[in-house]
This record gives C-alpha cells, sequence and structure tokens, in this order.
C-alpha cells in the first residue's frame, strides 16, 4: 500500500506533463466541497483530458448528536486526485470523469451524554455518567484510495487556445467504506466494569456493540460528495 501511494504522489506531481508534447495544457483552481484546491491538465484528445489536482479542506469543528450523545467532532480532509475526462458531445463542455482518489478524510469527535438523569446509554445499556470526567471517543476514516464517478463542465484543454482562460465545474462522489473506531474514557469504563460485575467480557461487548451503531450510522457515509467550480488558465 505504501509504495502504492508513493506511486500515486509521484504521478499527482508529474501527470499530465508526461502527456504527449502537442497537448494543450491548463492550470486550474477550484473551491466548494470539499475543499479549495489546485490542478493541472492535459488535453491529451478532442474528446479526452487527464488532470492531477489536490483539494484540502484543512480541519474543522462540527457538532452532531447519535443515541442521546453530542458529539464536538474534528474533520479533516486532504485529497489528491487523478482523473481522466471524457467530452461526449462536439462543442460541448459537458464531460464525464473518473479517477482515484488518495489521501484522508477522517471525523474525530469527542461525546458526553445529553441525558438529564446522569446517565449514559452505551450497547443498550445505561451507565452513571459524570459529565465532569466522563466521555466517549468515536472515530471515521475514509479508505486511503478511493474511485471517484462525476460530471462536470471545462477541463477541455484540447479544444481552448493557449493564453486563454475558463470555466470549470464539477459534481461527483469518492465512493469508500470508512472504517470506525469507538472508545470510552477510563473513569467511564471503570463504571461500565463496575455495573457488569467486574466482567471484561460484558464490558467490552457493549462498547463494540457502541461501535457497531456507529459503523451502520457511517455506512451512510459510504460517499463522499464533491461539489466545485473554479477557473482555469490554458497554456
Amino acid at each position: 500500500m505504501k509504495k502504492l501511494q508513493v506511486l500515486l504522489l509521484s504521478t499527482l506531481i508529474a501527470s499530465p506533463a508526461v502527456a504527449l508534447a502537442d497537448s494543450n495544457l491548463e492550470f486550474y483552481g477550484k473551491a466548494g466541497i470539499p475543499g479549495v484546491g489546485v490542478g493541472v491538465g492535459a488535453g491529451v484528445h478532442d474528446k479526452v483530458s487527464v488532470r492531477a489536482d489536490i483539494t484540502t479542506l484543512g480541519s474543522i469543528n462540527r457538532d452532531f448528536k447519535q443515541n442521546k450523545i453530542e458529539y464536538t467532532a474534528k474533520v479533516k480532509a486532504t485529497q489528491g486526485t487523478i482523473a481522466i475526462d471524457y467530452f461526449p458531445m462536439t462543442n460541448s463542455s459537458f464531460r464525464l470523469t473518473t479517477g482515484v482518489g488518495m489521501g484522508r478524510i477522517k471525523i474525530d469527535g469527542e461525546g458526553r451524554s445529553t441525558r438529564p438523569n446522569g446517565t449514559i446509554k452505551i450497547g443498550g445499556k445505561s451507565y452513571s455518567y459524570d459529565s465532569s470526567q466522563d466521555f466517549v471517543n468515536a472515530k471515521i476514516e475514509y479508505p486511503d484510495l478511493m474511485p471517484y464517478f462525476g460530471i462536470g463542465l471545462g477541463h477541455n484543454a484540447k479544444a481552448k487556445q493557449a493564453g486563454g482562460w475558463g470555466f470549470n465545474a464539477d459534481l461527483g462522489v469518492y465512493v469508500g467504506d470508512p472504517k470506525t473506531n469507538f472508545q470510552v474514557s477510563d473513569s467511564l469504563y471503570e463504571k461500565m466494569l463496575l455495573a457488569n460485575g467486574n466482567d471484561a467480557a460484558a464490558t467490552a461487548a457493549d462498547i463494540e456493540r457502541e461501535r457497531q451503531r456507529v459503523k451502520d450510522k457511517a455506512g451512510d457515509l459510504r460517499v463522499v460528495p464533491v461539489a466545485s467550480i473554479g477557473f482555469s488558465y490554458y497554456f
């Protein structure tokens, strides 16, 4: 996997500079979901362009609730993409795009109970809870490599004259099955262990059931949406 990532990163940096010598080139910027990015492209045929770009969201905070647990989450996203564009219609900038994304998209949330009676429910069981020291942590992390599928406008470098500007837009998705992790603080684990009669296996089973709930919820997030607009300079 590491060797493949290095190879893709090298391609991201070098491509499409290695395109045919008579290819028209572009440099472009974009902004939207999942962030802001820059890239380079080459028109290798009247109907085909190849591109490589990198997009970053940086790190932002988001709040959400799950099973009466309120999470304060940090979302991080940096994604490099190698794409092939196909222009099915003559004299049109509409295109179909496929490619592969490489990078990291991760959600890391710390959660605290919102129940008014000093309890927290984990794995279907209610446990004593102290908001001053008890918390849970949930993580959702997407694969390092994800296929990309989309449609868009622009990037037909072969049809553009050097020195000109153009508009670009993308609408698509990265597809990947996210990994999930769920943990509890040491203080909360001790309360759970005590409530389960010092049965570590039963306590671990409750934590695993809650992790599965997080995983099921993350199952609704198997696609990462892309929606962006930007401008290209052709040379």
